[in-house]
């Protein structure tokens, strides 16, 4: 089934909404891709090799509360305005014999920051950082495992990724900022080139109720970035209400291991919880959240301790 997509906007001054401007194309030619695609999906869930576009993981990662969900999302807090990404699946193995399924994905991210204030309340005055997030994944689903051992609806899946962060500043930073302004303070941002392998479990917790998990620890390559290692815990809580509305709870919290042999700082850390209803659709799902969080920032803003609240709104295809 094919069909075409029109998008009419008009340029509004309110910052964050930029990056849903910017992400239209993507969104049109993910609805264009799944809907081409529907038909000859038909069946495909039995075949042992798929091609997609589709899902990276079997357990998504679209609901976490991590700053680097790979998302098309507009902020209102004191310091990040919105985000630009996308994590889709690649192929799709299956062998009929293992009952298991083998998934490689890609994913990247620009994130939006600033550091000072607007006139009007508490939005941004203009984009003054932003970062880049780019990567590959393979993830390995135990179907037939998690079935037997925990019932229908569950998961369990064990992935590894490949990525790369890089942080910027453009013309608009304020004169007077200082990316490491304290002795302790972490130099370099939060950038680096890492490998990250992740264990998630999906569970039911009865009819409505679904838990997932996701620890995972991140390793940096030497003398790419700052930091050694970070570990890091996903714990997500799903009402499914109904098929269209469901409201969660999603936390996460990360450590960072600075590198001591070319960095003399002290760790950081993050902590965060977002409260929000997931509204599911034919394409992808939408997210309207708040959220409270405390620690570190990320990008060169990583220096900048300080608890946020958040308002925003989410959407991811997969």
């Amino acid at each position: 089934m094919d069909f075409a997509v029109r998008v009419v906007y008009r340029t509004v001054p309110v910052p964050g909404l930029y990056a849903f401007r910017l992400a239209l194309p993507l969104v049109a030619a993910g609805q264009a891709a799944a809907g081409s695609s529907s038909a000859s999906s038909v069946g495909a869930d039995t075949q042992p090799f798929v091609w997609l576009p589709g899902a990276a993981r079997e357990i998504s990662r679209s609901d976490s509360a991590s700053r680097d969900t790979a998302a098309l999302q507009t902020s209102y807090d004191s310091r990040q305005q919105g985000s630009v990404g996308i994590e889709l699946g690649l192929v799709r193995l299956r062998p009929v014999t293992l009952q298991h399924g083998f998934r490689v994905g890609t994913y990247f991210m620009i994130d939006l920051q600033n550091i000072s204030t607007g006139n009007a309340y508490f939005l941004p005055a203009g984009t003054q950082f932003f970062r880049g997030l780019f990567g590959f994944s393979g993830s390995w689903s135990a179907d037939a495992w998690a079935k037997r051992w925990f019932g229908p609806g569950s998961a369990l899946e064990l992935s590894l990724v490949a990525g790369h962060e890089s942080d910027h500043a453009t013309t608009d930073v304020p004169s007077g900022f200082s990316e490491s302004p304290n002795p302790g303070d972490i130099v370099g941002g939060t950038g680096g080139n890492f490998f990250a392998p992740d264990l998630a479990g999906r569970f039911m917790l009865g009819h409505e109720l679904v838990l997932t998990a996701r620890p995972q620890w991140r390793f940096y390559l030497r003398g790419s970035g700052p930091f050694k290692d970070a570990p890091a815990l996903d714990l997500i809580l799903r009402w499914k209400l109904s098929r269209q509305v469901q409201p969660l709870l999603s936390t996460r919290v990360e450590y960072w291991f600075v590198d001591h042999t070319s960095n003399d700082a002290v760790n950081g850390g993050f902590a965060r919880a977002m409260l929000g209803v997931a509204f599911p659709g034919w394409i992808g799902e939408l997210m309207p959240f708040a959220a409270i969080d405390g620690g570190n920032g990320n990008g060169l803003l990583v220096n900048v301790r300080e608890t946020r609240y958040t308002l925003g709104l989410r959407y991811a295809v997969f």
